[in-house]
């Protein structure tokens, strides 16, 4: 779990989990791309609706203090105006003025430069070839100059997914490029990018849009016993995935009548056995958990399972 030390909110909370993804080694924009579309696709397996995608580039160490220098200029005869936290980051950090939530800074901010419109040449043609792509792929989205990151190893991309259905606190997952990451710990220059998913967030936007929503129960179970037979559990449960089959397989250390009771639990279709008596003999058995038909058939059959179609 991780903890948060500002108040909780709603969607915001004291103790909260999070879903990570990370991806290191290339620095075109098709990863980006590739990163967001991948992140979509989730979201729209779960069922989710009504998302917003947004995004930004906050330009790298060659561009950011032109732009740096733009927004101290233009909040310098507002800084008594500005929230107790935006005061002392006008300083140290001026970009997080443009991501504060008090009202009073979101309403000062209003007229203030744009980051894209002080980017590099390189920048400029990472985000353009960004945008190209995500147009490509069909994601809509929406630019937001004001969406920043606040520490210095962020760079280019940033991104943020919002529903609609969590209050003020309304961000789903967040991310963005972190180009200088790995230096900053030492290491070699190496292009990153990344995002992280509230995990509570999410549950409970799916509660509130699709109550229904269920995980769909594995057409198959593998109930093994003993090592080899694992093995060749674990070999058929991959093969059958593989084909788009749900299947769910069982450990050799729990018992035959264990997996059986998971098995039901679950609410799969069918259960597979395999033993060493079905290695020796190269059948296995199966059972329809629904209406109790049970049989046998070769190992390398099981693909070719009827009941699978």
């Amino acid at each position: 779990p991780m903890f948060r030390y500002e108040r909780p909110q709603k969607g915001r909370f004291r103790q909260f989990y999070q879903i990570g993804v990370e991806a290191f080694g290339a620095a075109e924009p098709k990863l980006d791309a590739e990163i967001i579309s991948m992140l979509k696709l989730f979201l729209e397996r779960l069922q989710m609706k009504e998302l917003k995608f947004e995004v930004n580039s906050i330009g790298c160490e060659k561009c950011r203090p032109d732009y740096k220098k733009a927004l101290m200029d233009f909040f310098s005869a507002k800084v008594a105006d500005l929230c107790p936290d935006c005061n002392r980051r006008y300083i140290n950090n001026p970009l997080r003025i443009l991501d504060c939530k008090s009202s009073a800074c979101t309403e000062l901010r209003k007229g203030s430069p744009k980051i894209i419109d002080y980017l590099c040449k390189d920048c400029k043609s990472h985000f353009e070839e960004f945008l190209s792509l995500l147009n490509l792929l069909n994601i809509t989205y929406n630019i937001n100059p004001y969406m920043v990151r606040g520490l210095d190893y962020y760079t280019r991309t940033t991104f943020e997914i919002t529903s609609e259905h969590l209050g003020a606190q309304k961000t789903v997952a967040a991310g963005g490029r972190y180009d200088r990451l790995v230096e900053e710990f030492g290491g070699p220059s190496t292009p990153a990018i990344g995002f992280a998913i509230g995990m509570e967030r999410l549950i409970e936007i799916i509660k509130n849009v699709n109550p229904e929503f269920c995980i769909p129960a594995p057409k198959v179970f593998i109930a093994v016993i003993g090592k080899k037979a694992g093995a060749e559990g674990l070999l058929i449960t991959e093969q059958l995935r593989a084909k788009d089959i749900q299947a769910e397989l069982g450990y050799d250390s729990a018992s035959l009548k264990s997996q059986l009771r998971r098995a039901d639990k679950l609410g799969a279709n069918y259960v597979f056995i395999i033993g060493d008596d079905e290695l020796k003999s190269g059948m296995i058995k199966w059972k329809n958990l629904k209406n109790g038909s049970q049989g046998e058939m070769g190992i390398k059959d099981v693909l070719k399972f009827k009941g699978l179609d």
